[in-house]
């Protein structure tokens, strides 16, 4: 086994936790390290969320980021090595090679997007496709919008 260093998205968390029913807190950085910005950032927006319902957490949005680092780190030749030298880790060997299934919305456009036709700029006849967008037609109807009466 070998060591490498490899780029992770590193959450910094500047949080201020409070003992219930005190008002003074001590703020500390935390961190979080993901390989995909993306959930990184989900991730921050659910914490942000989440600090929300309380009054007793305070996190900085302002010092709170995703940020790009290295990060010395043990690589494997393949999958055979890093189940040899993991294998007594809890919870290690979890996660499979199968790709995620799809959720049933995406299914559904998918199937949907395979029915219909290429839109034609000269002659758009609604609903059609561009690449993975399906263009609908014009709805002539209006929605009712219901107001609350005060």
């Amino acid at each position: 086994m070998d060591a490498a260093w490899i780029k992770v998205i590193v959450l910094t968390l500047a949080e201020c936790v409070a003992p219930e029913g005190k008002t003074v807190c001590r703020e500390q950085e935390v961190q979080y390290h993901f390989l995909d910005e993306v959930e990184c950032q989900k991730v921050l927006e659910q914490l942000l969320d989440y600090r929300d319902g309380f009054d007793n957490v305070i996190v900085n949005r302002e010092d709170s980021s995703c940020l790009p680092a290295a990060k010395n780190s043990p690589v494997f030749d393949s999958r055979s090595e890093a189940d040899q030298f993991l294998a007594g880790t809890e919870g290690w060997g979890i996660l499979s090679d199968e790709p995620a299934p799809k959720d049933f919305l995406q299914d559904r456009h998918d199937k949907r997007l395979q029915n219909l036709p290429v839109c034609d700029d000269e002659n758009l006849i609604t609903p059609c496709r561009r690449g993975d967008i399906i263009i609908e037609g014009v709805t002539e109807n209006d929605t009712a919008v219901w107001k609350k009466n005060q």
